[in-house]
């Protein structure tokens, strides 16, 4: 016998393999996208707190210059230099001061303006004086006759929040006083709170070249004003510009829309991961002159996202192994079992088509038509797979059709098994006798699904039966003829009980032949 081997294993593990490969890439992908977005949203909540902390800063700060200015115009000194026109005794006075705002507040910026808007002295920067001011918040307070603030460029490219106060003595105006301060010490400490870094971009067109050189040297800059077409970088609190973002700043200025600058960036630069974003830059006079880089530093952010995703890669694929590991050798063990069972129920089903075929009787399944579906021997010289698929009505003499058909029916009717008379069949030149001892009933989920029938060929039982018939009758007429002639008759008797014995039937003169034989052999004369 072939056994047989079948690889149910694999066909197994493959699949489940494919399908946690399947479940593993999607749940990795997933929470990578989902930390991601975390990172992001949480760098971009900070983003868009420095538009918010910025206005704050400016606003406490305004209120600063506002106060100083409070205090500056109700100083006596001041007032009397004032009324005197003499700048020299003004500057006097007004030094100490500056000094000190400047130490203690960050102060870079007082002057004293006439009504004409004509500056009258620069505490800062003494040697420039009685050029107009035309700036909007000096226009604004000379127009309102109010206090004006706001951020504004100045000449030399650089952003001053400014405060100027109509300075009024018993009632009557008689001029201004202006406190400043650069804006850049305001993006340093946006950076500490916040740990960003930010750029502040002007455009050239509200730029003059000389002035911007001139004061980006003041203040021991380089001015890099052809470094980009249309706006320039004024201040940065980036040690050195990212590649990324410069060349982002290269290919934005080689465009005129603005609307660039408002979407979120992604800059990989020097094994630093940078998320920015740019806030519209609104001087006093509501020009958008520039705007400010703003860029968070991700990269801590980006390392730990990666080294969660390579150990839970890691977990992941381990638990995998040990998953495909069990079932590997858990299914094997069910596969050796199904295997030796396969094998076993092979071995059996050969062996009882071997009894089958060896069998003297023919055993036939057949449907409720009378097709044959199985037969465990050759009927009337044609093969088994000749047999099956045809009726079994071809194979029986005419007259029994009816009645094997009829009880193939009450078998599927009734579910009951059925039995009826001999059939006789002629085999070449020999006549067989045959007898169907049962058909009975196959069943499949409580459905008779086909019929089994039993034939016994009984050929040899009635030509045994027959012998015995005619010696019956031969003993009778032999009584009739030969009363007392008893060695005949037990000669007689002993060939009917030979023909009972070989039909398996119980002898029926055995006792009587005994005692007979005994008497006669104690009668015998002994020989001395």
């Amino acid at each position: 016998m072939k056994k047989v081997r079948e690889k149910i294993k694999w066909r197994i593990l493959i699949p489940l393999a494919t399908a946690l490969g399947v479940l593993l890439a999607v749940s990795i992908l997933t929470a990578h996208m989902l930390h991601t977005r975390r990172i992001h949203n949480q760098t971009q909540q900070r983003l868009f707190q420095v538009k918010k902390l910025l206005k704050i800063e400016l606003d406490e700060d305004t209120q600063l210059l506002n106060g100083l200015i409070n205090l500056l115009q109700k100083d006596n000194d001041l007032r009397d230099a004032w009324f005197a026109k003499d700048r020299n005794a003004l500057l006097k006075y007004a030094t100490p001061i500056f000094n000190n705002i400047h130490q203690e507040h960050k102060i870079t910026h007082f002057y004293f303006h006439d009504l004409d808007s004509v500056c009258f002295l620069r505490v800062h920067n003494p040697s420039r004086h009685g050029d107009y001011i035309d700036r909007f918040t000096m226009d604004s307070v000379v127009r309102d006759g109010q206090t004006a603030s706001g951020i504004e460029l100045g000449p030399l490219g650089t952003f001053t929040l400014r405060v100027v106060y109509p300075w009024q003595i018993d009632g009557k105006l008689v001029g201004y006083i202006e406190l400043g301060e650069e804006i850049e010490h305001i993006t340093s400490d946006l950076k500490e709170t916040l740990g960003i870094e930010l750029c502040l971009i002007i455009n050239k067109s509200y730029l003059d070249r000389a002035k911007w050189e001139e004061g980006m040297k003041m203040l021991g800059r380089d001015s890099h004003w052809n470094q980009f077409p249309n706006f320039v970088i004024s201040a940065s609190t980036f040690a050195k510009l990212p590649p990324a973002l410069y060349k982002y700043l290269e290919e934005l200025s080689k465009c005129d829309d603005k609307e660039q600058l408002s979407h979120v960036l992604k800059l990989p630069s020097d094994n630093r991961y940078y998320l920015g974003r740019f806030l519209p830059l609104i001087d006093a006079g509501g020009r958008d002159v520039g705007d400010i880089a703003v860029h968070a530093d991700i990269t801590e952010e980006v390392s730990g996202l990666r080294i969660f995703s390579l150990i839970l890669t890691l977990s992941c694929i381990t638990v995998i192994f040990l998953l495909l590991g069990f079932f590997y050798f858990y299914i094997g063990e069910i596969e050796n079992k199904l295997v030796n069972s396969y094998n076993n129920l092979q071995a059996s089903k050969e062996k009882m088509h071997s009894i089958l075929e060896t069998a003297p009787d023919y055993i036939l399944n057949v449907n409720r038509d009378g097709k044959i579906l199985f037969i465990n021997r050759t009927v009337q010289g044609t093969t088994v797979e000749e047999a099956i698929g045809t009726n079994i009505c071809d194979h029986i003499p005419p007259e029994y059709q009816d009645t094997i058909r009829n009880n193939i029916e009450l078998v599927f009717q009734t579910g009951q098994c059925q039995s009826f008379e001999t059939i006789i069949t002629p085999e070449g030149a020999n006549i067989r006798t045959w007898q169907v001892t049962r058909i009975g009933p196959v069943k499949h989920d409580q459905e008779i699904i086909a019929a089994t029938i039993i034939s016994t060929d009984i050929t040899y039982r009635k030509e045994v039966e027959e012998k015995l018939e005619k010696k019956m009758h031969e003993l009778r007429q032999f009584n009739k003829l030969a009363v007392g002639r008893e060695l005949q008759m037990i000669e007689l008797k002993k060939e009917i009980d030979d023909l009972l014995r070989e039909l398996g039937r119980e002898e029926k003169y055995r006792d009587e032949i005994e005692y007979i034989e005994n008497k006669a052999g104690a009668n015998k004369p002994k020989i001395s």
